[in-house]
Protein backbone atom coordinates (compact mmCIF):
# COMPACT_ATOMS: atom_id res chain seq x y z
CA UNK A 1 0.00 0.00 0.00
CA UNK A 2 1.12 3.21 -0.88
CA UNK A 3 0.51 6.50 1.03
CA UNK A 4 -1.32 7.92 -2.28
CA UNK A 5 -4.02 5.04 -1.59
CA UNK A 6 -3.75 5.43 2.39
CA UNK A 7 -6.84 7.01 3.19
CA UNK A 8 -5.78 9.33 6.66
CA UNK A 9 -7.67 8.62 10.15
CA UNK A 10 -9.91 11.77 10.80
CA UNK A 11 -10.46 12.73 14.41
CA UNK A 12 -13.86 11.42 13.94
CA UNK A 13 -12.87 7.72 12.79
CA UNK A 14 -10.47 7.71 15.58
CA UNK A 15 -13.36 8.29 17.95
CA UNK A 16 -15.32 5.59 16.29
CA UNK A 17 -12.46 3.37 16.34
CA UNK A 18 -11.91 3.49 19.86
CA UNK A 19 -16.04 3.17 21.19
CA UNK A 20 -16.26 0.41 18.18
CA UNK A 21 -13.02 -1.98 19.87
CA UNK A 22 -14.33 -0.79 23.54
CA UNK A 23 -17.71 -2.16 22.69
CA UNK A 24 -16.26 -5.76 21.21
CA UNK A 25 -15.09 -6.30 24.92
CA UNK A 26 -19.07 -6.90 25.45
CA UNK A 27 -18.97 -9.90 22.16
CA UNK A 28 -17.87 -12.91 24.39
CA UNK A 29 -17.94 -14.08 20.67
CA UNK A 30 -15.30 -12.27 19.21
CA UNK A 31 -12.99 -11.94 22.16
CA UNK A 32 -10.75 -14.91 21.05
CA UNK A 33 -7.09 -12.65 21.39
CA UNK A 34 -4.74 -12.37 24.13
CA UNK A 35 -6.02 -11.89 27.72
CA UNK A 36 -9.04 -12.74 26.05
CA UNK A 37 -10.02 -9.87 24.19
CA UNK A 38 -10.98 -8.72 20.66
CA UNK A 39 -8.64 -6.25 19.78
CA UNK A 40 -5.06 -6.81 22.05
CA UNK A 41 -4.41 -4.44 24.66
CA UNK A 42 -2.59 -4.08 27.76
CA UNK A 43 -4.46 -2.88 30.73
CA UNK A 44 -7.98 -3.65 32.72
CA UNK A 45 -9.88 -1.95 30.36
CA UNK A 46 -9.60 -0.03 26.77
CA UNK A 47 -8.03 3.21 26.92
CA UNK A 48 -8.54 5.70 24.37
CA UNK A 49 -5.76 5.91 20.91
CA UNK A 50 -5.08 8.54 19.05
CA UNK A 51 -5.73 6.95 15.42
CA UNK A 52 -4.99 9.76 13.48
CA UNK A 53 -1.09 9.45 13.92
CA UNK A 54 1.29 6.20 14.27
CA UNK A 55 0.36 4.58 17.92
CA UNK A 56 2.45 3.35 20.53
CA UNK A 57 1.96 -0.61 21.24
CA UNK A 58 3.38 -2.82 23.69
CA UNK A 59 4.80 -6.38 24.19
CA UNK A 60 3.33 -7.77 27.38
CA UNK A 61 5.52 -10.21 29.43
CA UNK A 62 2.79 -11.75 31.18
CA UNK A 63 0.82 -14.10 29.19
CA UNK A 64 0.86 -16.42 26.13
CA UNK A 65 0.41 -15.38 23.10
CA UNK A 66 -1.08 -16.72 20.55
CA UNK A 67 1.15 -16.08 17.97
CA UNK A 68 4.50 -16.60 19.69
CA UNK A 69 5.59 -18.30 22.32
CA UNK A 70 4.05 -18.43 26.32
CA UNK A 71 4.44 -15.31 27.97
CA UNK A 72 4.28 -12.66 25.78
CA UNK A 73 1.95 -10.65 23.30
CA UNK A 74 1.33 -7.36 21.79
CA UNK A 75 -1.21 -4.75 21.83
CA UNK A 76 -2.46 -1.17 22.39
CA UNK A 77 -0.79 0.07 25.70
CA UNK A 78 -2.15 3.77 26.51
CA UNK A 79 -0.54 3.27 30.07
CA UNK A 80 2.81 2.33 30.73
CA UNK A 81 2.41 1.60 34.35
CA UNK A 82 4.12 -2.21 33.77
CA UNK A 83 7.47 -0.81 32.38
CA UNK A 84 6.89 -3.59 29.60
CA UNK A 85 9.00 -2.56 26.08
CA UNK A 86 6.69 0.63 24.18
CA UNK A 87 7.96 1.24 20.59
CA UNK A 88 5.75 3.47 17.93
CA UNK A 89 4.52 1.58 14.83
CA UNK A 90 6.06 2.71 11.58
CA UNK A 91 4.09 4.38 8.82
CA UNK A 92 3.57 1.56 6.71
CA UNK A 93 3.16 -0.95 9.54
CA UNK A 94 0.64 1.79 10.55
CA UNK A 95 -1.17 1.95 7.31
CA UNK A 96 -1.97 -2.07 7.29
CA UNK A 97 -2.93 -2.25 10.89
CA UNK A 98 -5.22 1.07 10.69
CA UNK A 99 -6.93 -0.81 6.92
CA UNK A 100 -6.99 -3.98 9.13
CA UNK A 101 -9.08 -2.57 11.38
CA UNK A 102 -11.57 -0.47 9.17
CA UNK A 103 -11.98 -4.29 7.46
CA UNK A 104 -12.62 -5.38 11.30
CA UNK A 105 -15.50 -2.48 11.51
CA UNK A 106 -17.17 -3.23 8.81
CA UNK A 107 -17.11 -6.99 9.12
CA UNK A 108 -16.72 -7.66 12.98
CA UNK A 109 -15.59 -11.64 12.29
CA UNK A 110 -13.00 -13.19 14.05
CA UNK A 111 -11.22 -13.54 11.20
CA UNK A 112 -10.92 -10.24 11.02
CA UNK A 113 -9.99 -9.98 14.74
CA UNK A 114 -7.17 -12.72 14.08
CA UNK A 115 -5.93 -11.05 11.76
CA UNK A 116 -5.73 -7.01 13.38
CA UNK A 117 -3.57 -9.29 16.35
CA UNK A 118 -1.56 -10.59 13.66
CA UNK A 119 -0.54 -7.45 12.73
CA UNK A 120 -0.12 -6.39 15.56
CA UNK A 121 2.21 -8.98 16.32
CA UNK A 122 3.97 -8.73 13.05
CA UNK A 123 4.88 -5.25 14.24
CA UNK A 124 6.91 -6.10 17.32
CA UNK A 125 10.26 -5.12 16.80
CA UNK A 126 13.17 -7.38 16.30
CA UNK A 127 15.33 -6.25 19.18
CA UNK A 128 12.35 -6.07 21.40
CA UNK A 129 13.59 -9.47 23.87
CA UNK A 130 16.76 -7.90 24.66
CA UNK A 131 14.96 -3.98 25.80
CA UNK A 132 12.84 -6.42 27.83
CA UNK A 133 16.32 -7.66 29.36
CA UNK A 134 17.49 -4.34 29.68
CA UNK A 135 14.70 -3.33 31.33
CA UNK A 136 14.86 -6.35 33.72
CA UNK A 137 17.98 -5.73 34.78
CA UNK A 138 17.69 -1.62 35.40
CA UNK A 139 14.38 -2.85 37.67
CA UNK A 140 16.90 -5.06 39.82
CA UNK A 141 19.95 -2.82 40.05
CA UNK A 142 17.53 -0.17 41.32
CA UNK A 143 16.22 -2.26 43.68
CA UNK A 144 19.37 -3.57 45.31
CA UNK A 145 20.32 0.55 45.67
CA UNK A 146 17.04 0.69 47.37
CA UNK A 147 17.69 -2.16 49.59
CA UNK A 148 21.56 -0.41 50.31
CA UNK A 149 19.89 2.64 50.95
CA UNK A 150 17.85 1.26 53.46
CA UNK A 151 20.65 -0.91 55.20
CA UNK A 152 22.39 2.67 55.46
CA UNK A 153 19.91 4.47 57.07
CA UNK A 154 19.01 7.32 54.86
Amino acid sequence: MTETDFTPVTKEESIAFNNFIGDLEDNAELCVGPGGKAVAYIGWYWRSVDFTKPFNLGVCFCQPSMFEGPGNFVGFMENNKWDYVEYTVTQEQYQEIITALRKLREDPTISEVLGVNLLLEKSRPKDWRKTHEQRQEELRELEEEIERSKTQGC
